[in-house]
């Protein structure tokens, strides 16, 4: 197992990854902390950069070794992850002001 991309590529990857990483466990550290109306932003929020945690983790992995669809497991996870964390800003928005 070798590195297939640039060094710069995979220190960009590991980057995204730790960022993405604290940022899930920072939600999820929170999963049951908040009153009933914001759980679901914090659950939601959590489950969806969980996911984008998956793609990051398998594009980390795909700068060694090929990951077969790679392309499209990274189209599929961003894509969740992207819709998901937009529809939990609108819901908690649209919470705060009711």
């Amino acid at each position: 197992m070798e590195l297939r991309v640039p060094l710069y590529n995979l220190v960009e990857d590991v980057v995204l990854l730790i960022a993405l990483s604290y940022v899930w466990w920072f939600f999820f550290k929170r999963w049951n902390r908040y009153v009933a109306e914001l759980k679901p932003f914090v659950r939601h929020a959590t489950v969806f950069l969980g996911i984008a945690v998956v793609g990051r983790a398998i594009d980390v992995v795909d700068d060694f070794c090929t990951v077969p669809h790679a392309s499209a497991i990274f189209a599929l996870c961003y894509g969740v992850s992207i819709l998901g964390i937009i529809y939990t800003m609108i819901n908690y928005v649209v919470t705060l002001e009711s």
